[in-house]
C-alpha cells in the first residue's frame, strides 16, 4: 500500500514559484534598464528570503530545516547506496540550502551596491566605504562599447563544456556500473590509466566539436572578433575538456547509480557559474569569493578564451591560467585512476 508523504508545504511551494518569477523579472529589468524595478524586486527577493528562513526555524514540520536536512553521516550513506529515507534526499536537501544561500549572497551584495554616477543605490549603500575626492576615467582598451555579447558568448564554452563533459561521462560510466557491462570490464587485465584514456577519448571530439561550434556561431551571429591567440586556445581547450571528463570519470567512481552522479555534477557546476566571473565581473566579488573563485577550473578557462578572442594573448601570457589547468588535470586524473583501482579491488 503507497503512503503519500508531502515534502513541501503549501506556503513553502508559494515560495519556491514567488523566488523563481522574481529572479526572472530583476534579470529581465536590469537587461532592460528599467532600474526601479530592479531595485523593488531585490528587495521583494530579500523578503521572500527572511520568510523562508524563518518559517524553517518556526514553520510547519516539512518547512523546518531540521526535518530535512541531514548530518554528514546521512550523506553518506546515501552515497553508499544504504539511505532509506523518504522526501528530499541528503544532497537535495544541501542543494537547497546551497540555493538560499547563493541568492542571499546576490542580495546582500545589492543592498550595498552602488552605481558609478550614484544615481542609484541600495538602501545600505551608507554603510560602504566612501569613495575618494576624485574619480578615474577608466578608457577601455579591448571591447570599448562595452558590449555584453564579447564577454558572454566567449564564456559560453567553458560553461557548457562543463556541464555537458563532467555530466555525460559520469552518467555514461554509472549506467555501465548499473547495467552490469563493468563487470566485464573489471575482469580483463586492463590496467586503470588504459581503462580511463580508452572511455575519455570519444567525448574529446566531443568536446572538440562542441567548443568549435560554439565559437564559429560566436564569429557568424554575434559578430565576436577573434584577435588571434589560437595557439594558447587550443592548448586551454585540450587542458580543459581533458580535466572536465577526468572530473566526470571521478565522479563517476564515487557514485552509485546516476542520480547521485547528476547531484554531484551539479554541486560542482554551481560554484563554476557563480564564482567563476562568467555572469558577474569576478574583481566585483568579494575577496572571498574571488579567493574561491580562483581554485574553480572554468575561471581560468574563461580567462584563457576571452583573452584568445578579444586580446589575441598568446601562451607567454595566458601561461598562469594554463597552468592552473595544468595542475587541474594532473591532480583530478591522479584521483580518478586512483579511485578506479580502489573499485577494482
Amino acid at each position: 500500500m503507497k503512503v503519500r508523504r508531502t515534502v513541501w508545504d503549501l506556503p513553502t511551494r508559494i515560495f519556491h514559484w514567488l523566488l523563481a518569477v522574481l529572479i526572472l523579472f530583476s534579470w529581465w529589468s536590469v537587461k532592460n534598464h528599467h532600474t526601479d524595478w530592479h531595485i523593488w524586486s531585490g528587495i521583494a527577493i530579500l523578503t521572500a528570503l527572511i520568510f523562508r528562513i524563518l518559517w524553517g526555524l518556526f514553520g510547519s514540520s516539512t518547512a523546518r530545516f531540521a526535518n530535512f536536512v541531514r548530518g554528514r553521516a546521512s550523506v553518506r550513506a546515501y552515497l553508499r547506496g544504504e539511505w532509506t529515507g523518504t522526501g528530499h534526499t541528503p544532497l537535495g536537501a544541501l542543494s537547497v540550502v546551497a540555493l538560499l544561500a547563493a541568492v542571499s549572497v546576490q542580495v546582500g551584495l545589492g543592498l550595498v551596491a552602488q552605481d558609478p554616477d550614484g544615481i542609484y543605490a541600495g538602501p545600505l549603500a551608507g554603510l560602504s566605504p566612501v569613495p575618494p575626492p576624485f574619480t578615474l576615467n577608466i578608457q577601455r582598451r579591448y571591447n570599448p562599447e562595452g558590449a555584453t555579447e564579447y564577454n558572454i558568448v566567449p564564456g559560453l564554452v567553458a560553461t557548457i563544456l562543463t556541464l555537458t563533459l563532467v555530466m555525460m561521462t559520469a552518467l555514461a560510466m554509472t549506467r555501465e556500473v548499473e547495467r552490469g557491462t563493468m563487470e566485464t570490464l573489471l575482469s580483463t587485465p586492463v590496467r586503470p590509466i588504459e581503462v580511463m584514456i580508452g572511455k575519455l577519448t570519444p567525448y574529446v571530439m566531443v568536446g572538440v566539436i562542441q567548443a568549435s561550434i560554439i565559437i564559429t556561431m560566436a564569429r557568424l551571429l554575434f559578430g565576436v572578433p577573434m584577435a588571434g591567440g589560437w595557439p594558447a586556445l587550443l592548448l586551454g581547450l585540450l587542458l580543459f575538456i581533458i580535466g572536465s571528463l577526468s572530473l566526470g570519470f571521478l565522479v563517476s567512481t564515487l557514485a552509485r547509480n546516476q542520480l547521485q552522479a547528476m547531484q554531484m555534477t551539479f554541486f560542482y557546476f554551481l560554484p563554476s557559474i557563480l564564482l567563476s566571473g562568467f555572469l558577474f565581473p569576478f574583481r566585483g566579488m568579494p575577496q572571498w569569493a574571488q579567493w574561491i573563485g580562483t581554485a574553480v577550473p572554468v575561471t581560468h578557462m574563461l580567462r584563457v578564451i576571452r583573452g584568445s578572442m578579444l586580446k589575441g594573448v598568446g601562451i607567454a601570457e595566458a601561461s598562469p591560467s594554463l597552468g592552473a589547468l595544468a595542475l587541474f588535470v594532473l591532480i583530478v586524473a591522479s584521483i580518478a585512476v586512483k579511485q578506479y583501482r580502489t573499485t577494482l579491488d
